[in-house]
């Protein structure tokens, strides 16, 4: 975006926007000639040098940010070091046959709810639904209503400290 100098410091810096904030980074380039009165005025011809280096400093920082945002590059890095090989991320339309490729003990498909009989299976019937009223109001319900009872270990019911009925 830009460069900046700080008037007690002998660095250039370089102002980003990153995520919609503005960021200020030490370049690591040293100003160097004598520096001009305004910022708009044309400094000597060191200090012009200098300023040519800090603006390649932050053209290479900012190709840096911009290449990559969402971290792929480096996440692929971490996972090579770790494992000590190659890692591939498949893209998402490619996701079905690294799926099918995986190897497995049993075939896919084998331990599904469905096939493995459980009650609540699409060809027996669906789970039962209740509403928050109607548990609450339930009269086989084994606690009572209220916030103001707490379980003991024991199981029985009594109420919290500080509160009475």
């Amino acid at each position: 975006m830009s460069l900046e100098i700080r008037k007690n410091s002998s660095w250039w810096y370089g102002v980003f926007q990153v995520n919609g904030k503005k960021t200020v980074v030490n370049l690591g380039v040293p100003i160097t000639g004598k520096r001009p009165r305004k910022r708009t005025m044309v400094g000597d011809d060191e200090f012009e040098r200098s300023r040519g280096r800090a603006m390649e400093a932050h053209d290479k920082q900012l190709r840096r940010l911009q290449e990559d945002r969402t971290g792929e590059k480096t996440l692929t890095k971490l996972a090579e070091i770790k494992t000590g090989r190659e890692v591939r991320f498949p893209k998402l339309a490619d996701l079905a046959e690294h799926w099918a490729v995986i190897p497995r003990r049993k075939p896919p498909g084998t331990s599904t709810p469905a096939s493995a009989g459980s009650p609540w299976s699409a060809s027996r019937r669906s789970p039962p639904t209740t509403s928050a009223a109607s548990r609450s109001s339930s009269p086989s319900s084994p606690r009572p209503p209220g916030p103001s009872w707490t379980r003991k270990r024991s199981g029985a019911y009594r109420p919290r400290r500080g509160m009475t009925r």
